[in-house]
């Protein structure tokens, strides 16, 4: 199996080369990675100038460019026909909204506008857990059939080290607080994070200490029945 490695938290960062010695079991591995960190750029990609690339080896490339770049390098520029893409880990969940601003999610739904499946990992900073529980994710991603062409599976683990299982869950609809913070010309923003109580959102499981699944198109369609899929 050829597989794409990505992500948003640059080149050499503790998640990608974690993952990257659970995927060697699986198959071929190609990293392309962005030089620095690229949380929060989500979909963006690099359109009126140039970019950096940069050969480590066959199997190692860095992009001095967003996470959708470093996926559209990786397809179009190695000229490898792809069997899955892989993103992460990243350092930090990615759930509710979040997704919509994840360099992590749009480096992974980049590979479905290619016809390529794709699959994300985050988790709370705790990659050990990751390493415990890949196979067993693994598992249960083949039983239920989820990989697919136009398709990306969001995978976040719980804080810890244990987990009570894996269940398929819905981004929930928190209603954050925004703060806009003047310091002379100089400008940042942070926010009050209010978890809803909703029983099948993904903050929720994650809280109760389940790995949680969650489908993705490329247009950040959430799809419907996952009951179909249980």
């Amino acid at each position: 199996m050829k597989i794409l490695l990505v992500n948003d938290d640059g080149f050499g960062a503790p998640g990608i080369i974690t993952l990257e010695k659970l995927l060697n079991r699986l198959g071929e591995v190609f990293v392309v990675a962005p030089k620095e960190h690229m949380s929060g750029k989500g979909m963006s990609t690099t359109i009126l100038k140039p970019f950096f690339a940069k050969k480590i080896d066959e199997h190692h490339h860095i992009v001095d460019a967003t996470p959708v770049d470093a996926t559209s390098y990786g397809v179009l520029a190695l000229k490898e026909k792809f069997d899955i893409v892989f993103s992460g880990i990243n350092s930090g969940p990615n759930l509710s909204y979040d997704t919509l601003y994840s360099g992590t999610i749009g480096a992974a739904l980049q590979a479905n506008l290619y016809g390529i499946p794709s699959i994300a990992f985050s988790c709370f900073n705790n990659f050990d857990i990751v390493t415990k529980y890949f196979d067993e994710v693994m598992q249960f991603i083949d039983n239920h059939h989820l990989i697919a062409p136009h398709r990306t599976i969001s995978v976040n683990f719980p804080r810890g080290e244990s987990i009570k299982g894996i269940v398929f869950a819905k981004p929930s609809m928190r209603k954050d607080e925004l703060f806009l913070h003047h310091d002379d010309e100089e400008v940042h923003f942070s926010r009050k994070v209010h978890i809803p109580k909703d029983e099948e959102s993904d903050e929720k499981k994650i809280m109760e200490g389940y790995i949680t699944i969650t489908i993705f198109n490329p247009c950040y369609h959430v799809e419907e029945d996952m009951n179909c899929m249980m």
